[in-house]
């Protein structure tokens, strides 16, 4: 696989003037690029949406069903608000300038049945540098049961995907719990481990430890107090993990798998025929700008274009951010996706994967070397 390189043609000072604007930003408020306290106060709100609803669960036998079910909804709310609000700026080393604070409040991954590491090599450097290019960007690597990108193959099953993703995405954090372990044989291969100056054997049994332990804490703790049987801890568990992952799914989902954004082709040269930032303007979309509440509770993911262009400034900027980003995309003629409203953007999403869900039609090939291609 030849490395990706982002080339401007013709070139462009779009992302200079961006950068020298969000720049002089922070230097004429005297604000820090980091969180201001924010962040970890809703930390705080989030783990305890998570924890306590499972401390009631340890520590009360007999409760009625429609408790449990209820206690398991918040502990999943709570489990997915942790991820975005403060799992995901720790671990982009936007929550504090100290590289330890970020990887303490990072740990919180531990708690969705993840691994830190992982998360970095799949969601940092994967797709955040090369956002929707297939074969290169870990959230739409081609699947077996759903397609996420025109580019990736097409298979009968993947006909009846806009009646059937919707019931998958609740399997997001289950699947990190056997994903972590089929990526790290990938790093493995492809020499990434040697890179990351680690070794197969160190985060295998990193991998072991902190996924036996989330399963004996999260599964076998009802059946350690007493409160619940092995069936019913099991169902729990099921439930909040499905929440979570339905949640988590549908929001990073909208930011890039819709019809407002791109999926570029890279040539077999390995050049991709844009600047890095237009091309993160071009592959992702902003959704629900103003709307505290979503803002508040996805930790700034519904500024995802700010997000991606600026990836190690805390979520606590992005509203300001936009109104910079915007102007300027505006100014140079570059594109800026944003839907006003939730119910228009998840529209979008269900309509992409209708037509992904198309089978293609045969492309005719040429002797040479094809040009950067463009689709939704």
């Amino acid at each position: 696989m030849p490395t990706v390189k982002f080339v401007a043609s013709p070139r462009t000072d779009f992302a200079a003037v961006l950068r020298g604007r969000v720049k002089a930003y922070f230097k004429e408020n005297n604000l820090s690029q980091k969180d201001d306290g924010t962040v970890v106060r809703k930390g705080i709100v989030m783990l305890s949406l998570y924890l306590i609803p499972f401390i009631v669960v340890l520590a009360v036998a007999g409760l009625p069903g429609w408790a449990i079910i209820l206690l398991g909804v918040v502990q999943g709310i709570g489990l997915a608000g942790v991820g975005m609000c403060l799992m995901h700026d720790s671990l982009h080393g936007a929550l504090s300038p100290s590289q330890k604070v970020n990887e303490r409040w990072g740990a919180s991954i531990y708690l969705l049945g993840g691994s830190a590491f992982s998360w970095k090599m799949q969601h940092n450097k994967a797709h955040h540098t090369y956002t929707n290019l297939l074969g290169h960007d870990e959230d739409i690597r081609e699947r077996s049961y759903l397609r996420f990108c025109p580019h990736a193959p097409w298979r009968p099953i993947h006909r009846y995907q806009h009646w059937y993703a919707l019931l998958l995405y609740p399997l997001m954090t289950i699947s990190l719990l056997v994903k972590d372990f089929t990526s790290l044989k990938v790093y493995e291969r492809e020499g990434l481990l040697a890179q990351e100056k680690t070794t197969y054997a160190r985060q295998l049994g990193m991998l072991l430890f902190s996924k036996g332990l989330f399963l004996v804490l999260f599964i076998g703790g009802p059946l350690a107090t007493g409160t619940l049987t092995l069936g019913a801890s099991l169902l729990y568990f099921l439930l909040v993990q499905g929440v979570a992952g339905f949640i988590m799914s549908v929001i990073f989902q909208l930011a890039h798998v819709v019809e407002e954004t791109t999926h570029p082709l890279v040539a077999p040269s390995g050049i991709v025929e844009s600047d890095w930032m237009i091309h993160q303007l071009e592959t992702t979309a902003n959704f629900c700008p103003g709307n505290r509440l979503l803002n508040y509770y996805t930790g700034g993911l519904n500024y995802q274009v700010e997000h991606h262009l600026f990836p190690n400034i805390s979520h606590i900027h992005y509203p300001a951010l936009s109104h910079i980003v915007k102007e300027t995309a505006t100014e140079f003629g570059v594109v800026y996706n944003q839907s006003p409203r939730f119910g228009q953007i998840f529209s979008s999403h269900l309509r992409f994967l209708r037509q992904l869900s198309l089978k293609p039609a045969p492309i005719a090939t040429s002797s040479a070397e094809p040009a950067v291609l463009m689709a939704n």
